[in-house]
């Protein structure tokens, strides 16, 4: 990284870190990136001082630029989404089991109910469902 004095907007501290600005900012929200507000307030110009910046970077390695791996936000989005998928699939085949279960469930009463009666011959045929005795 360059040996400027001060790094005096969100562009000019993510070209030095080589990220993008809005990735700064949220880091600045969640981090506690080191952005300096020459007015106090939350919303005013930001300025950084490089030595901090380097200072932040070295201590936290999950934010390292990495030169062979520029792709790395992309793929922490992309495990996160293959993350949701995987629990959602697995929710889906919860209830589909379940839903299988229920549907078992039901057919075996329903089997139960009828009967098979024997012809002479030997051949088997369904017999009417059985009468229950009114109450």
């Amino acid at each position: 990284m360059s040996s400027q004095a001060v790094l005096n907007s969100w562009k000019e501290i993510a070209e030095y870190v080589g990220r993008g600005v809005r990735t700064l900012q949220r880091w600045e929200q969640f981090y506690s990136f080191p952005v300096h507000r020459p007015a106090g307030n939350h919303k005013s110009a930001v300025f950084a001082v490089p030595t901090e910046v380097d200072e932040w970077l070295r201590t936290r390695p999950m934010h390292v630029q990495n030169e062979n791996n520029r792709n790395a936000g992309a793929n922490e989005e992309l495990q996160s989404e293959l993350a949701t998928l995987k629990t959602l699939v697995k929710d889906l085949t919860t209830r589909m089991e379940r839903a299988e279960h229920e549907l078992q469930a039901f057919k075996v009463p329903q089997a139960a109910a009828t009967t098979t009666r024997r012809k002479s011959d030997g051949e088997v045929a369904e017999a009417k469902p059985l009468r229950t005795s009114a109450a």
